[in-house]
């Protein structure tokens, strides 16, 4: 099946509507584990299969959380 000009504009259109959306959650959503001490990037290995908690930086830094240092999350 073949996509014309019109199709595939609409399909960049959402691609990159996406793209920003997660970017800016990874750039300004903090996670926390239940019993963790460090807040994460969502993609970090340390929040693998856990309950999390998702806060804004500094309300995690409020709360007392430290930033992850493997996966450098927003400060």
């Amino acid at each position: 099946m073949k996509m014309d000009e019109e199709e595939i504009e609409k399909w960049k259109e959402k691609y990159f509507s996406v793209l920003d959306k997660a970017r800016f959650l990874d750039n300004h959503i903090a996670i926390v584990t239940n019993g963790g001490e460090k807040y994460h990037r969502y993609d970090c290995q340390y929040v693998k299969g856990k309950n999390f908690f998702a806060y804004n930086s500094e309300a995690a830094k409020s709360r007392g959380y430290t930033p992850c240092s493997v996966c450098n999350p927003p400060d």
